[in-house]
């Protein structure tokens, strides 16, 4: 399960979380889609947000040495 902004849909209005909820599945579906089109790969993050480079600094080198050992 991903829960990508949980933490900031938790935070919402009860009248605020659905449209949250249904702008976080297509933002990851569109993500899902780029990382297929452009031969990337997807990494789903457990309750990331924005700041995944910071919060998941090791995660994102993790990408950058499998994609660069792949070429």
């Amino acid at each position: 399960m991903v829960i990508f902004e949980s933490h900031n849909i938790d935070l919402a209005h009860e009248d605020e979380k659905s449209a949250l909820i249904q702008w976080r599945q297509e933002g990851v579906a569109w993500s899902q889609r780029l990382a297929y089109k452009t031969g990337g790969i997807y990494y789903p993050l457990i309750n990331a947000s924005h700041q995944l480079f910071f919060e998941y600094p090791e995660s994102v080198i993790e990408v950058v040495l499998a994609r660069h050992r792949a070429q």
